[in-house]
């Protein structure tokens, strides 16, 4: 499809990216990324400018540094170039 772009990852994971007049418009997670060792991957990522964003869900839980951790579950969150918000996971 014209202005779309497929990306083959391993394992025959695929995704897609597509242009829209709308980026940057949803307040909500627009893309996740399941990682292994998560917190060096912040480490990296912030060396190369990008902020983690904070944020507080009350009793359940709130990050710290950027990260939450519940249970065996750790997320992070940040905002690409147009504002979409990107999630990082890692479930151990």
């Amino acid at each position: 499809m014209p202005g779309n772009a497929w990306y083959r990852c391993a394992e025959g994971t695929w995704f897609i990216l597509t242009q829209t007049p709308n980026a940057g418009t949803a307040q909500n997670t627009a893309a996740g990324f399941t990682v292994k060792g998560i917190e060096s991957v912040m480490e990296d990522l912030r060396s190369r400018g990008v902020v983690f964003e904070e944020y507080d869900f009350g009793e359940m839980a709130r990050t710290e540094t950027g990260l939450m951790t519940i249970g065996n579950i750790k997320a992070a969150w940040f905002k690409d170039s147009e504002g979409n918000i990107v999630e990082l996971s890692q479930v151990d």
